[in-house]
């Protein structure tokens, strides 16, 4: 092996660890989003719905550092031969992957759901498996499919401004697109009576929703000596992230102070958060990626135990509901409710031990292994596949 040969290899490798240690932190916000959004059972302001609102409003990085992360790693890959690669094979590659573990968890949720007395029917099946609607954490993976059909064009539209000098516009163009969907899908109620949540979450499904995202990482993996800039203000960082943590709690807690009911809050309520959504979030992915610089290297227990968890990240998530719902079962059980405390840090750690442990169970089989997105047990997520060493391939 040459000496520039190796030094690709190394570089990959190193990027590799980085790629898993930020999904590591992704699939833990994930499950922090889903366990502290019981914070609206409770309907009153108090210390412990205060508190657990914070949490949800700051894991909600989550998502935007996935999508961060697909564009980059898929950027990496295909960036450099441009328009040069086989489109259709890149298709096939990504949804063989995408889909057999999807249909699976799809099939496993809707056996749930109509052994609890659910109609389904070949159309409603059809219809859910579309939007991703078999439960409801699926629809991040209909988001996925959707920019991985619309990569070659991201990609040919960031390599014309690449061309032009003017690679920003990448970034301007899709903020303004997500931003403007955004607002718009908030403004979107036809009858104006009550709060219609489910035009607002289909809206959330449409890929413009992300788009900011996507093209974020798109554009520091094609840039990434002006994306490096980004991360040498880790002060500014933090003042931003604080600062927009602050005014996003203080409309949620304002919502259920105002409605009760949180899910009864008319939607232009959030129109400020919607606004100020993507530099929060962009504050914690970069803060988490320049953090990553360096941590994910290192042979911590920690550091490890991130890598591993976004190796297995995909199965992760696509399994963790089960566990998550039956721990919320079982403590309700035992008069443990969203308005303990004991009930967060609880739900948390079972969920997140539990489906750990079954994905890495059933990644050890071939079978098992196709059905939770994880190629081998070395932590090597293909949902996304890693940054490649070499040349890409199709």
């Amino acid at each position: 092996m040459t000496v520039k040969r190796a030094s690709r290899v190394i570089t990959a490798v190193s990027q590799n660890q980085e790629v898993q240690w930020l999904r590591g932190w992704a699939i833990l916000g994930v499950i922090a989003i889903h366990t502290s959004a019981s914070f609206v059972a409770i309907q009153t302001v108090n210390w412990l719905s205060t508190a657990v609102i914070t949490m949800d409003v700051v894991a909600h990085y989550a998502v935007p550092l996935f999508v961060v992360i697909s564009g980059y790693v898929l950027a990496s890959r295909y960036g450099r031969l441009r328009s040069r690669y086989d489109v259709m094979a890149f298709y096939r590659r990504r949804f063989s992957r995408l889909l057999p573990p999807y249909l699976a968890f799809s099939a496993l949720y809707f056996a749930i759901a109509a052994l609890r007395g659910a109609a389904l029917t070949p159309t409603s099946i059809l219809l859910d498996l579309s939007f991703g609607n078999a439960h409801y954490h699926l629809w991040y993976v209909t988001l996925i499919a959707q920019f991985y059909l619309l990569f070659p064009v991201i990609l040919a539209v960031a390599s014309h401004f690449e061309e032009t000098g003017h690679p920003e516009r990448l970034l301007a163009y899709a903020l303004v697109a997500q931003l403007a969907w955004n607002i718009l899908t908030l403004l979107w109620q036809p009858d104006g009576s009550q709060p219609d949540w489910g035009k607002l979450i289909l809206g959330y499904r449409f890929f413009p929703s992300h788009l900011f995202y996507f093209c974020a990482g798109i554009y520091a993996a094609l840039n990434r000596t002006r994306a490096e800039q980004w991360l040498r203000h880790p002060n500014r960082l933090c003042v931003v992230a604080i600062s927009l943590t602050a005014i996003t709690v203080a409309t949620w807690v304002t919502a259920v102070m105002k409605y009760g009911d949180f899910y009864q809050t008319p939607p232009q309520h959030f129109i400020i958060s919607t606004l100020v959504e993507p530099a929060l979030y962009m504050a914690f992915v970069l803060l988490l990626s320049r953090w990553a610089d360096g941590s994910a290297s290192r042979t911590s227990r920690s550091s490890k135990f991130l890598i591993s968890l976004g190796g297995y990240s995909f199965g992760i998530y696509l399994i963790h509901e089960l566990f998550r719902l039956g721990a919320v079962s079982g403590l309700r059980r035992v008069g443990i409710t969203p308005a303990d405390w004991l009930f967060y840090p609880v739900v948390f750690m079972i969920t997140l031990a539990l489906s750990a442990i079954s994905v890495r169970w059933l990644s050890s089989f071939p079978l098992g292994a196709t059905l939770v997105g994880s190629s081998k047990p070395s932590g090597l997520s293909p949902i996304p596949e890693q940054v490649n060493a070499g040349p890409a391939a199709s």
